[in-house]
């Protein structure tokens, strides 16, 4: 035989007589019932996160909905929101062209625009005109007559 064959059945009956002392020195510390109790109990835990898992796994589905939904109100907000800004926008716009329009028909006042004086004064040389008209009827109708 060969050293190598030698030696590999050599460390093959060393690993035999180990695990026979092994055996020899493990004591049995729980009795089948209670190994059985135990993974009865473990497998009943398993099933109660498995179950609260999928409870989990629900509630997520709905909370993604509901995000899902409110995201769409959102947009359809935010749309809505856009539109009004636009047409306050418009709105101002169309303002601003108003009180420009009017800026300028006052200013076309205020160029024609006289002071009260000047308006007294124009008022007096009216009525002194009219007088004065009042006056040459009188002699036009006694020249007539």
């Amino acid at each position: 035989m060969s050293l190598l064959k030698i030696t590999f059945n050599f460390f093959k009956m060393l690993n035999k007589n180990q695990k026979s002392q092994k055996k020899s020195t493990i004591k049995k510390v729980f009795s089948e019932n209670q190994v059985m109790t135990l993974l009865e109990n473990m497998n009943d835990g398993i099933e109660i996160i498995a179950e609260n898992q999928n409870g989990l796994r629900g509630e997520f589905n709905e909370f993604r909905d509901d995000m899902t939904d409110f995201r769409k109100e959102q947009l359809g907000f935010n749309q809505q929101i856009e539109n009004n800004f636009r047409e306050v926008f418009d709105r101002l716009d169309s303002l601003s062209f108003e009180v420009a329009d009017i800026k300028n028909k006052l200013n076309k006042i205020d160029k024609t625009k006289i002071d009260r004086s000047e308006f007294a004064d124009a008022l007096k040389r009216i009525q002194k005109i009219e007088k004065e008209l009042e006056k040459q009827k009188k002699e036009r109708v006694k020249s007539l007559v």
